[in-house]
C-alpha cells in the first residue's frame, strides 16, 4: 500500500583496461506505467573496468489501495561500449516484483435510496462494499418482513437486488460480520440494519355524491359533492367530464373529515348532458384508491330542433273548422304555446299543453274566424326547467271564397269552338257555366254547361264546354260563372274569338309498303280519302313539296320535281320506285287544294321498303393443274352480297369425281369478301370442280376443272361390279380415266365360252358396257376383261373381273 524502491544490480565480469558504459530502461510487464504501477527510469551506468564490479539502478513502486494480485517490471540493458573492444551482455533482463500487502477489512453499508417508508413494491436496495468481494449472494443478508431477489452486480463492489414485502409493515436488511471477502481473503466489517415501512394499501370505503338533481343556468357555477368514509389527511383528485365533447373541470385538495363537502365547483364551460364526476383518493405514500363516481344531468338549453307544421296545409270551405298543426322532434314534458294568425285578418288562435312525447299532433282547433289568405302557426318549447326554446313557424293557405279564369278559346274552327276556364270551389260544390255572345254585354248569350260541372274540392280544376253550329268568320265573346246554388255568382274574365273562313283544307298523312326493288302505286282515291274541305269542295290538285330520299315519284314513267303539280285524275297513274337494293324507310311531302288555296302545312307520305334477300354473288374460278397430293393453295374466291354481311356467308366446294379428289381434301380460309381455297388432289385425273357460296337462304356457284398428271401411268378404276337394272344407279360399267390415255382398249367377254361382251377403244365414242350384247342382255354373272393402255410412251395390261347382277339381293 505505501512506496517502496526496487534496487537492481548490474555486475562487470572480466577485466577491462579501460571503462564500460551500458544503457538501461524500464519495461512493462504485468505491472504498467499505465497503470500507475511504478516510474519508469532509464539512463547510462558507467564501469572503470574492474573484474566483480557492481552499479545500482533504483525503481520506485507507487503505493496504492487497489486490490490486486503480485505485478512483475522489467529493465533491460543495451548498447553495451568499451572504447571498441569486444564485451557484451551475458543477461541484459533483470525483473522486478511488486508485492501487494492489502490486509484491511472490506467494509459494508445497505442503503435504499434515502427513503425510510414507501408503497414502492419491490423496494430496490442497494449494498455497497468498500472494495470488490467474492461470494457474495442473498443468502447472506439478513432479512425480515420480505424476500430478497434478482442480486446484481457489475464490479462486485456495489450490489443491487429487490426486497418485496411479505405484507405491510417493517423491514430490515443487514449483513453480518464475515460473511463475504475481499481478493485477498479479509472477511467484511459488520452492516448498517437497513429499516423501511412498507404500506401499499390504497384508502378505500369511501363514497362520493353530487348534492344537486340536476344542473341548470342558475347553478352551474356552484356544483357541489361530499365525501362519506374519507380517509382523513388523504388528498383528493377530482374530474367532472361531459359526455359531447369530453371537456374536463378538474381540481384537488385535502380530506380535513370523513364527510368533506366540496362546494363551489364552476362547471359552466361544459356542455349540457350527462356531467361525470371521478374522485380519487392518495395517501402519503402515494397510494392512489379506486376512483368514485356520480352523474348529473347538466340542461340549459330550451328545446331546440324540433318542427312544426301545418296539418294540412291548405284550408277551405271544407274544412276551415278543423285546423291542425304537428310538432316533431319536441321534449317530453315540456309545455308548447301556440298562436296561429292570418294574412287577412281575423280572431287568432292560441292555447298551450305539454308534451306528452317527442311529438305532438293537434287537431280540431275552429278556424273559421281566421280570414282567408296565409295563416301563420308559431310555435314555443319551454322544458321542466323552464328553459325557453326558440320559436318555430309555419304557414298553410285558407282559401274559402271560389275563383273562376276564363282561359282562351281553343280548336276554332269555321263553326265551333271549345270554351275553357280554370276554377276553384274552395271546398264546396259549384256549378260552372259559360256565357257566349256575339257582344261583350253578353246581350241574349246562350249558356253552356261545363262539361264537368258541378266543381268540387279545394283545387284548380279545368272545365270546358264545347260551342257549335257558330257563324263563319264572326267574333265571339265568352265568360265563365261559378255558382253555389244560394246566389252569389262569381263571374270570370271576358275572352273573344273569331270563327274561320273556309279555304284551306285539312289533310291527314299517307303510308305505303313496297318490297326491296318492287313499285309502289299511288292512287286519286288515297289523296281523296286524305283530303277535307268542309266546304264539301273536291280534292283539284295535289303538290308534291319533297321528294324521297331513297327513291323516285313517277306519273305514267315520268319522275317528277320538288314543286310538280298533279291534277286528281292523273294521281291513278302516280308510282314511287325505290332505288335499287333499297330497304328502310322514306317519305315525302305532299299539299293538295280544292277552290285555290291549299292547306297551311304540309301532309307526310310514309313507305316502308320492306326488305327481299338478294341471292349473293362469286366470280368465276379458272381451271387448275396440279399433282397428287400436292396442295393447290392461295386461290382465291371471290363473293359478295349487296345486303351486307360479308362475314356471314359461307362457301363450301363439290367434286365429280372423288376419286380424284373429294369435297374433304377442299378447304377454305379467311373472312369477308375474299376467300382463299386450297386443293389437295388425291389421284390422278381430271374432276369439275362446283364452288358454292350461301347466305343461308339463298346460293351461287361457279364451276373450273381440276387436272391431276403424276408424271407417271394413270393407273385407271375399272369397278368390280355393276347392277343395269335402270335404276339410275350403277347402271353402266363406267370405267374412270381412260380419257387421260394416248391410246387404250378393254375386252370383256364370258370366262367360260370366251365370247366378247363388250369392247372400247381410244378413238371410239364412249359409251360404257350397259349389260346387252347387241341389244340383248347377258346373264348375270362374273366376266372377264383385259385393258391395254399407253401414256407418256409407257404402256400397261391390266385384267381382272367385273361382276354383273341386276339385282343385288341375290
Amino acid at each position: 500500500d505505501g512506496t517502496a524502491a526496487l534496487a537492481f544490480t548490474v555486475t562487470l565480469t572480466g577485466e577491462v583496461d579501460q571503462s564500460v558504459s551500458v544503457d538501461f530502461a524500464t519495461a512493462d510487464s504485468t505491472a504498467t506505467t499505465a497503470g500507475n504501477d511504478y516510474v519508469a527510469n532509464s539512463g547510462t551506468i558507467t564501469f572503470d573496468g574492474t573484474d566483480g564490479e557492481t552499479e545500482a539502478i533504483s525503481v520506485s513502486a507507487n503505493g496504492d489501495n487497489t486490490e490486486e494480485f503480485n505485478e512483475l517490471l522489467k529493465v533491460v540493458l543495451s548498447n553495451i561500449s568499451a572504447g571498441g573492444l569486444n564485451v557484451s551482455l551475458s543477461d541484459a533482463t533483470g525483473i522486478g516484483t511488486i508485492n501487494d500487502d492489502d490486509a484491511t477489512d472490506p467494509g459494508v453499508t445497505l442503503s435504499a435510496g434515502g427513503i425510510d417508508s414507501t408503497s414502492s413494491d419491490p423496494i430496490a436496495v442497494t449494498v455497497t462494499f468498500t472494495e470488490a468481494v467474492t461470494g457474495f449472494t442473498l443468502t447472506d443478508v439478513t432479512l425480515t418482513g420480505g424476500t430478497g431477489s434478482n442480486l446484481v452486480t457489475t464490479d462486485s463492489i456495489t450490489f443491487t437486488f429487490d426486497l418485496s414485502a411479505d405484507a405491510d409493515g417493517t423491514l430490515t436488511a443487514a449483513l453480518a460480520a464475515d460473511a463475504v471477502d475481499d481478493l485477498f481473503g479479509n472477511g467484511n466489517t459488520v452492516s448498517n440494519t437497513l429499516t423501511i415501512v412498507s404500506d401499499q394499501t390504497a384508502p378505500t370505503g369511501f363514497t362520493v355524491s353530487i348534492d344537486q338533481a340536476v344542473i341548470t343556468a342558475t347553478n352551474d357555477d356552484a356544483l357541489s359533492f361530499t365525501f362519506a368514509g374519507a380517509e382523513v389527511g388523504t388528498t383528493y383528485r377530482y374530474t367532472i367530464t361531459d359526455e359531447a365533447a369530453g371537456s374536463t373541470t378538474e381540481a384537488s385538495g385535502t380530506i380535513s373529515t370523513a364527510t368533506d363537502q366540496i362546494t363551489g365547483v364552476d362547471v359552466s364551460s361544459l356542455t349540457d348532458g350527462t356531467l361525470t364526476l371521478s374522485v380519487t383518493l392518495e395517501d402519503a405514500l402515494g397510494n392512489v384508491s379506486t376512483a368514485q363516481t356520480d352523474e348529473v344531468e347538466m340542461d340549459r338549453t330550451g328545446p331546440t330542433g324540433f318542427t312544426v307544421a301545418f296539418d294540412p296545409t291548405a284550408y277551405d270551405a271544407s274544412n276551415s273548422n278543423n285546423v291542425g298543426f304537428v310538432i316533431s322532434g319536441g321534449e317530453a314534458d315540456a309545455t308548447y304555446a301556440y298562436t296561429i294568425s292570418s294574412s287577412g285578418g281575423g280572431d287568432d288562435l292560441t292555447g298551450t299543453g305539454t308534451m306528452t312525447s317527442s311529438d305532438l299532433t293537434l287537431t280540431g282547433l275552429d278556424g273559421t274566424g281566421l280570414g282567408d289568405g296565409t295563416l301563420t302557426l308559431s310555435v314555443v318549447l319551454t322544458d321542466a326547467n323552464n328553459n325557453v326554446g326558440g320559436t318555430q313557424t309555419a304557414t298553410a293557405t285558407k282559401l274559402t271564397i271560389p275563383t273562376a279564369t276564363t282561359d282562351a278559346t281553343t280548336d276554332i274552327t269555321f263553326n265551333s269552338a271549345t270554351l275553357n276556364a280554370t276554377v276553384n270551389a274552395q271546398g264546396a260544390s259549384m256549378t260552372v257555366t259559360f256565357e257566349l255572345a256575339d257582344n261583350d254585354q253578353f246581350t241574349d248569350a246562350t249558356t253552356l254547361t261545363a262539361a264537368e260541372s258541378p266543381v268540387t274540392g279545394a283545387t284548380d280544376v279545368a272545365v270546358t264546354a264545347e260551342a257549335a253550329n257558330l257563324d263563319f268568320e264572326t267574333t265571339y265573346f265568352a265568360r265563365v260563372i261559378v255558382n253555389n246554388g244560394t246566389g252569389g255568382d262569381i263571374v270570370g274574365n271576358t275572352v273573344s274569338f273569331t270563327t274561320e273562313a273556309v279555304t284551306e283544307p285539312t289533310l291527314t298523312d299517307l303510308t305505303g309498303t313496297v318490297e326491296e326493288d318492287g313499285t309502289l302505286a299511288l292512287s286519286q282515291a288515297q289523296f281523296v280519302g286524305a283530303f277535307t274541305l268542309i266546304s264539301g269542295d273536291p280534292l283539284n290538285t295535289v303538290r308534291i313539296s319533297t321528294l324521297p330520299s331513297n327513291g323516285t315519284l313517277q306519273v305514267s314513267g315520268t319522275t317528277l320535281s320538288a314543286g310538280d303539280v298533279i291534277d286528281a285524275p292523273d294521281l291513278d297513274g302516280l308510282a314511287y320506285v325505290p332505288n335499287a337494293d333499297y330497304n328502310g324507310e322514306d317519305s315525302f311531302t305532299w299539299n293538295a287544294e280544292g277552290v285555290g288555296t291549299f292547306a297551311a302545312s304540309d301532309a307526310n307520305y310514309t313507305i316502308t321498303v320492306t326488305p327481299v334477300n338478294d341471292a349473293p354473288t362469286i366470280a368465276a374460278i379458272s381451271d387448275r393443274e396440279g399433282e397428287p397430293d400436292t396442295p393447290i393453295s392461295g386461290i382465291v374466291v371471290s363473293i359478295g352480297d349487296v345486303d351486307g354481311d360479308l362475314d356471314g356467308l359461307t362457301v363450301s366446294a363439290s367434286s365429280d369425281n372423288i376419286i380424284v379428289i373429294d369435297q374433304t381434301l377442299i378447304s377454305f380460309a379467311g373472312t369477308g369478301g375474299d376467300r382463299t381455297m386450297t386443293l389437295t388432289p388425291a389421284n390422278d385425273g381430271e374432276a369439275e370442280i362446283t364452288v358454292t357460296v350461301s347466305d343461308g337462304e339463298l346460293t351461287a356457284s361457279t364451276t373450273f376443272t381440276l387436272t391431276v398428271v403424276s408424271g407417271e401411268v394413270i393407273q385407271p378404276f375399272i369397278p368390280n361390279l355393276f347392277s343395269p337394272n335402270d335404276d339410275g344407279v350403277n347402271d353402266t360399267w363406267e370405267i374412270l380415266n381412260v380419257e387421260l390415255y394416248d391410246s387404250f382398249r378393254i375386252v370383256a367377254f364370258d370366262p367360260d365360252t370366251k365370247t366378247v361382251v363388250y369392247e372400247l377403244s381410244s378413238g371410239d365414242a364412249i359409251e360404257y358396257w350397259d349389260g346387252n350384247l347387241n341389244g340383248v342382255p347377258v346373264e348375270d354373272g362374273p366376266y372377264s376383261y383385259v385393258m391395254i393402255f399407253s401414256q407418256n410412251g409407257n404402256t400397261e395390261r391390266v385384267q381382272g373381273t367385273v361382276n354383273l347382277r341386276r339385282s343385288l339381293n341375290r
